[in-house]
């Protein structure tokens, strides 16, 4: 993910990198993290918002907006019910 709105998923098998799906986001793709079943892909973006999407699909399942600040990490616990995230303005959620 980055300033271009895009984020481009490759599998990696046998060490070879095979592209698998791109998708476009509405805004600068900031930070990126895969639930633990790896079916789902979170992003936030520039303004704070986190979207869901769907690694199938490719299309956005859910998001949440505006958190304070903008995003710089996120970790899923490991059953994938929870996200934690961390922001610039020193608060985590």
């Amino acid at each position: 993910g980055g300033a271009d709105k895009k984020i481009i998923i490759f599998e990696v098998a046998d060490g070879q990198f095979n592209y698998l799906r791109q998708i476009i986001a509405n805004n600068e793709v900031v930070c990126l993290q895969f639930t633990p079943d790896c079916q789902n892909l979170a992003s936030s973006d520039a303004d704070g918002n986190i979207i869901f999407w769907s690694i199938i699909t490719g299309l956005c399942n859910r998001s949440f907006t505006k958190q304070n600040g903008r995003i710089i990490s996120m970790e899923f616990n490991p059953d994938g019910t929870h996200l934690l995230t961390t922001s610039v303005d020193n608060t985590i959620h």
